[in-house]
């Protein structure tokens, strides 16, 4: 019985553990996106200025 509770414990722990990670790579993954996006309208427009904003 402790040997399951404590199973559970540190699945739950881990799953945690892992969907923070998962979350950080999702922002950082967004950041390089935007910083994409903002390169492509900076080489289409020339001049950041006119550029829709982001």
């Amino acid at each position: 019985m402790t040997l399951i509770l404590f199973f559970l414990f540190f699945s739950c722990n881990e799953a945690k553990i892992q969907a923070e990670d998962v979350f950080i790579q999702r922002i950082e993954t967004l950041a390089l996106n935007l910083d994409k996006v903002r390169y492509v309208m900076t080489n289409v427009f020339g001049d950041p200025k006119p550029a829709p904003p982001l």
